[in-house]
């Protein structure tokens, strides 16, 4: 029986189905317009333990989202390939968990943007770029402004929950 979130609790067996995208299903599909950009994405079937089930809808419940638009922001930290993917902005991460916090603190930036943005630089200290290698360059450098401002958000928030952040940066250094 879906509820007001999308989400389907199968009473015989106690698993959460959990339309992740918020998306209309079209055939094996979800289809969701982010922008003006349309993406295939698949349904997923996760088993949440009733505590983290719990947990997750407090918090979405106390920052007036989703469970699906917080567990996806989550999952979309955590394996999200490119910055310029993140559907989250700084503004979002109050409502983040700590772990999606960490989480988003040690993931690297994207080693092909790191591996395209030093060849690229490399390339513009010898020669004059073309224009499109220019747009490319502009383009990555504001996914790593994108990616630091996120950063530092995180440690702002996660300073300000009480952890030391010093610290724990240098113990994983």
């Amino acid at each position: 029986m879906p509820n007001d979130f999308g989400a389907e609790l199968n009473g015989d067996d106690q698993s959460l189905f959990i339309d992740l995208t918020g998306a209309v299903q079209s055939s094996r599909l979800w289809v969701i317009l982010r922008g003006s950009v349309i993406m295939a994405q698949q349904p997923v079937l996760l088993q949440l333990p009733e505590p983290l089930y719990e947990r997750v809808r407090e918090l979405a419940q106390g920052t007036n989202r989703s469970v699906e638009s917080l567990l996806l922001d989550s999952l979309t930290l955590l394996f999200s390939e490119q910055t310029d993917e993140l559907s989250l902005d700084a503004g979002q991460l109050e409502s983040a968990s700590d772990e999606a916090l960490w989480a988003l603190v040690f993931r690297p930036f994207g080693w092909r943007q790191d591996e395209r943005l030093r060849e690229l630089t490399g390339q513009g200290q010898n020669r004059l770029l073309s224009a499109d290698e220019q747009g490319e360059l502009e383009r990555l450098i504001d996914q790593v402004d994108q990616y630091t401002l996120l950063r530092s958000t995180a440690l702002v928030l996660l300073k300000g929950r009480g952890y030391d952040v010093e610290s724990r940066l240098k113990q994983s250094a």
